[in-house]
């Protein structure tokens, strides 16, 4: 028996088979007992090309997409273990490939930097779900350095999301749940005693273009090529005085990524 998402598997009265199901969809590679399989939901189902045109897909907003790979594991295991936005991901494109290999259907937007053209495209998928997890497991690492795999996966049973779509958790198609970064982060915090450290917090002021900072900082801005615009020490910076663009802001040990339009 084979298993498809999209068209069907007949036994087409061939003696020793039957029709396939999307049952056990998974790939083999997230069926093992240490990996974080991560799968998929509708997180946008609509989006526009770069050329204006408006995509509908027949998606369910927070429901399951329909390639994502779905349990259980051969043994019986719940599988994928988390689940995390997958559907009309707006992310950036390789600039090589993108000028060749990617349709303008999937392109939505690009800029132009030192006579080189960069774009954003749209993707839908697994590939796209887990990203979102790795930088999530990344960002509780941080919280705690020494978190196990055991307890990374204890705080996504704990701090995961069941709604209208994913309920009766754990099963087969969202696993624990829809990721939480910042429920799992409070999680982490609170149970590693770590709530009391002191961190550097910031806010952008978008009408008046002014980052605001909890203290004085030093602050440095970056170009997205490296190349260091300024740097100055203070509690409050403009950066009216920067192109549109997008830039790196540095604070301290923090780091955001800045769009001025």
């Amino acid at each position: 028996m084979a298993a498809c998402d999209y068209g069907s598997f007949a036994a087409g009265g061939n003696e020793g088979f039957v029709d396939g199901s999307s049952a056990s969809t998974l790939a083999s590679t997230s069926t093992g007992k240490n990996p974080i399989a991560v799968g998929a939901y509708v997180s946008r189902k609509d989006y526009t090309d770069i050329s204006g045109k408006i995509h509908n897909n027949p998606w369910t907003e927070g429901d399951i997409y329909v390639r994502s790979g779905k349990g259980p594991t051969f043994d019986g295991r719940i599988k994928p273990d988390v689940v995390a936005p997958g559907a009309a991901v707006i992310s950036s494109l390789n600039s090589f490939a993108a000028m060749y290999s990617v349709p303008s259907t999937d392109k939505v937007y690009s800029e132009t930097t030192n006579d080189r053209t960069y774009y954003w495209g749209v993707g839908s998928g697994t590939s796209m779900a887990t990203p979102a997890v790795t930088g999530t497991m990344a960002l509780w690492l941080q919280a705690n350095s020494t978190l196990t795999l055991e307890q990374a996966k204890q705080i996504i049973g704990n701090s995961a999301i069941s709604d209208t779509y994913a309920k009766d958790l754990p099963n087969s198609v969202f696993g624990y749940g829809k990721i939480d970064a910042l429920a799992g982060l409070k999680l982490i915090i609170t149970e590693t005693g770590i709530n009391n450290t002191k961190y550097a917090t910031t806010a952008y002021d978008i009408q008046n273009g002014m980052l605001i900072m909890d203290g004085k900082h030093h602050v440095t801005v970056y170009s997205t090529d490296g190349t260091k615009l300024f740097d100055t020490s203070a509690s409050t910076v403009d950066l009216n005085q920067l192109a549109t663009g997008f830039y790196i802001v540095k604070f301290g040990n923090n780091a955001i990524k800045y769009c001025r339009k």
